[in-house]
């Protein structure tokens, strides 16, 4: 924790929460600095899917999908630095949404990767995540990284129409890649079907760079978290868990020039997804207002022989999206046939357009009943 925090109350995205009328009910538990696979040894513990006690619940934000998951709480926050918003919201059967770089505040939040990070909602459904982010949305002075623009109205396009939409579907490596399980495949693919026959136009599209922009995620992430924890880990090493220790330690690996070229091919990537996009819904042009992928190539895994390395080395839909600074929403879009775990689509917009990307994610939940499915309450019957 950041030794200041305490003295400055809340950070800004709770200030701004509570001033609305947000209740709060409490903190919940998340992967140890956002990064480390949970450790018992160090207060970490093991992150139980409500769906599926013998499943992850996914992480960084592990707690708050837990909690929303199970009814606990209406809505939560959770940090997203390469997925850790959407990836407990796809494990758990939620909406969640890491917004636009810079478009909410993260003063009072430890950072992960200074250029990456955000703060987003997650809850049920779309509408609950809009409000949320309507409140927290605005530029602070505290935080260099926001932007001092006029925020939009988050419900303005929230009609329940698809009428004139252009959703881009990029099988290239999205709907391709290793370990894309196919009951994740054919859940999204059936969604994008759905939004079509309701009016969407669907187009294909090639995202390009996917791949480099996983290795400029990585080398960006390792270089800005070793910078902030680099004291602490050459000074008392032994106060991390294992595996957040080990997850830190490879960023140095990286050299100042592996960083400065990772930025490189950030500019590449950003621009190269940008061109695929008109500028406004509704514009004239081959462009498409949003892109469809699946949130994440399988379900909640199985706690037990869970490969840690996979948050790594897995094929991750996600961490492109903080390397461009889109916004990205995750959204239920059904179940496995075999093991009854949600599906999830990513539903990703141009910068600062959340309006678009909640009135594509608004029109489906309003055709379906994904989003309002709970688990059954096997928590109850287990041993205290």
């Amino acid at each position: 924790m950041d030794p200041v925090w305490g003295q400055r109350g809340d950070a800004t995205v709770m200030r701004k929460l509570r001033q609305a009328g947000a209740i709060m009910l409490g903190k919940t538990v998340l992967h140890e600095y956002a990064i480390g696979w949970p450790d018992a040894e160090t207060g970490f513990p093991m992150p139980k899917n409500p769906w599926d006690l013998n499943r992850t619940a996914g992480g960084s934000s592990s707690g708050t999908a837990i909690a929303v998951a199970a009814d606990l709480a209406i809505a939560g926050l959770g940090t997203d630095t390469g997925g850790s918003i959407r990836g407990p919201s796809a494990f758990c059967g939620l909406s969640g949404i890491k917004q636009t770089f810079g478009l909410v505040s993260k003063e009072g939040c430890v950072p992960l990767g200074y250029s990456l990070d955000h703060i987003g909602p997650m809850a049920h459904t779309v509408w609950d995540c809009a409000a949320m982010l309507q409140v927290m949305a605005g530029y602070d002075p505290n935080d260099p990284s926001t932007v001092d623009r006029p925020v939009a109205d988050m419900f303005e396009q929230m009609d329940g129409s698809l009428a004139g939409v252009r959703i881009g579907v990029p099988t290239e490596h999205f709907f391709t890649a290793p370990g894309l399980e196919p009951e994740v495949k054919a859940g999204v693919l059936d969604a994008i079907k759905a939004m079509e026959a309701a009016g969407a136009t669907v187009v294909e599209v090639r995202v390009r760079y996917a791949a480099e922009a996983q290795h400029a995620l990585w080398a960006t992430m390792g270089s800005e978290a070793l910078a902030y924890h680099e004291p602490d880990l050459r000074s008392k090493p032994e106060l991390y868990g294992k595996y957040t220790r080990e997850a830190l330690l490879v960023g140095m690996l990286y050299m100042g020039a592996d960083f400065v070229q990772a930025q490189r091919v950030r500019s590449i990537v950003k621009t190269a997804c940008l061109a695929l996009f008109r500028p406004s819904l509704g514009a004239d042009g081959d462009g498409v207002d949003v892109l469809i992928t699946p949130s994440r190539p399988t379900v909640a895994p199985l706690l037990e022989g869970y490969d840690t390395d996979f948050l790594f080395l897995g094929t991750n839909f996600s961490g492109i999206w903080n390397v461009t600074g889109q916004p990205a929403l995750c959204v239920p879009c059904g179940f496995s046939p075999t093991t009854g775990m949600p599906l999830s689509m990513q539903i990703v917009g141009r910068p600062f357009d959340e309006p678009t990307v909640f009135k594509v994610g608004d029109a489906y939940q309003r055709m379906t009943d994904w989003h309002l499915r709970a688990p059954k309450r096997v928590w109850e019957a287990q041993p205290a």
